[in-house]
This record gives structure tokens, sequence and C-alpha cells, in this order.
């Protein structure tokens, strides 16, 4: 195995112990990767029976999701003047 410099990998050995290292590091990335993804699919699958099992026959309460990114936070200024007009202050006794 290579041992991490800042960034680089520094590889003992000739070419061939390089190409032997890099195959191995491969097969365990892809083994990972595989498990990942099988654990991935059963998670998906508990999601949607679960689901189904909570309510089962019931509409989703709503067709669109509402992201944080979706309102704006910074220097956001809501229109009050939209859709509905504010009322006047109301008027002193004496003017």
């Amino acid at each position: 195995m290579g041992t991490a410099l800042v960034g680089l990998t520094r590889y003992g050995g000739n070419y061939t112990d390089y190409q032997s290292t890099k195959r191995a590091e491969r097969e365990r990335w892809q083994r990972r990767f595989t498990e990942e993804q099988e654990e991935l699919a059963k998670l998906r699958r508990s999601v949607e029976v679960t689901a189904h099992e909570v309510a089962p026959g019931r509409a989703a309460a709503t067709t669109t999701k509402r992201w944080a990114t979706d309102t704006p936070t910074v220097g956001y200024r809501p229109n009050l003047t939209a859709g509905a007009q504010r009322r006047p202050p109301p008027q002193r006794a004496g003017t």
C-alpha cells in the first residue's frame, strides 16, 4: 500500500508492484461501492413498503416539495402591498 503525502501517493517497489496495488485498491473500491448500492436499494424498498403500510390508499398531501433553496433568505423583503392593501394609520382626533 502506498503512503499518502499531501495529495500524492508514493508506491514502493517496481511498476508491477504499483499495478497490483492499484488493482487491489480498485477491487476494494468496487466491493464497497457494490455493498453501498445494495444497501441503498434495500433502504429504498423499505421506505416504499413503510410508506404504503403507514397510509395505504392515501394520496400524498402535496405533489411538490419545497426545498430550503426555494425561499430567498439574504436580502429578502416580502412585498407587503401585493395582493392586499395596508390600512392607513388611524387619524388623530385633533388633525
